[in-house]
């Protein structure tokens, strides 16, 4: 084969292999697997009851020190006023109180106190009122070291004194409030819950409202066996607008006292609310429980409208 004859050669195989190329690509047949479906982006969760919320406005955590007539020394405490607050209008006042091993912060920064009750005021629910997040440890000089001891548990008996004597004028005096009984209202959890009962029976002219959550015993320590109740009663003819109980559903620290003070309630005639809340000893309970309780203060036909 000459040398023009075998270039020709080299030609016709070549385009031969073009040929079939094409040929093979025309006739190929389409993918047929579908194109992925994009995984959509999850919506972000709306925030909780307990959370600030996006558009909000909220009221202003003030610190305060006073003079406390029980211990002739300072102590602190936390003023939550309303958002935009006024010193021409007057508010009704919520008095929280915290239980054992905690401050007078741990309404606010535990269970959020100030968004439970502000998103519902934001939302029309509740009216505005001023929060006074109380420091329930009333003692002269250092804290008892153990929270189990007899003394701790007597730092927290004086708290109602301390309120009616020192804290509750102090804060009338440098506050816009609504002075009397049926605009004051008192809650609180664990050794809290207990101090609420023992001082709203003990001082009935200044509260309407009583909110006692997951409380303790009332033995002389924190931790006790004791399910002896204190004889809760009206006295002169006053009785309180709102009692409300509550409780986890798995609390194992409270739960040998709760149905000792449900009882003594009922047996002494004390119209009251019962309520159990998923959880445990917890803040999760103690904030749905409040989430409620504001729902029954300072409105007209209080008794079971939140239930």
């Amino acid at each position: 084969m000459n040398k023009k004859t075998f270039l020709k050669t080299i030609i016709l195989i070549l385009t031969l292999c073009v040929a079939c190329c094409a040929l093979f690509a025309c006739n190929e047949k389409p993918d047929d697997t579908p194109e992925p479906t994009p995984t959509p982006t999850p919506e972000p969760e709306p925030p909780k009851f307990y959370e600030a919320k996006e558009g909000y406005e909220y009221g202003e955590d003030v610190e305060i020190t006073y003079h406390s007539q029980v211990t002739n020394d300072l102590k602190h405490a936390y003023v939550t006023l309303p958002a935009n607050y006024d010193e021409s209008k007057k508010y009704p006042v919520l008095y929280l109180l915290h239980g054992m091993a905690c401050t007078h912060k741990s309404w606010l920064e535990m269970c959020n106190a100030k968004y439970v009750v502000q998103n519902l005021v934001i939302e029309e629910n509740v009216k505005e009122m001023i929060i006074v997040s109380v420091n329930s440890i009333v003692t002269e000089g250092e804290i008892p070291p153990s929270t189990f001891s007899e003394d701790y548990c007597t730092a927290f008996d004086k708290t109602g004194e301390d309120i009616i004597t020192s804290l509750m004028p102090y804060v009338n005096e440098h506050y816009s409030t609504l002075t009397d009984r049926k605009n004051t209202a008192i809650a609180g959890f664990s050794m809290g819950g207990r101090e609420t009962l023992l001082t709203a029976f003990a001082y009935q002219d200044y509260f309407n409202y009583v909110g006692a959550f997951s409380p303790s015993g009332f033995g002389k320590k924190a931790v006790s066996f004791d399910t002896t109740v204190p004889d809760f009663k009206y006295k002169d003819g006053k009785s309180f607008d709102v009692v409300m109980l509550a409780i986890g559903n798995v609390d194992t620290m409270t739960s040998l006292f709760y149905p000792a003070i449900d009882q003594k309630l009922t047996q002494n005639g004390i119209e009251h609310l019962s309520k159990k809340y998923q959880g445990g000893h917890d803040q999760s309970v103690w904030r749905a429980a409040l989430f409620d309780f504001v729902q029954l203060i300072f409105t007209e036909n209080q008794q079971k409208s939140v239930i």
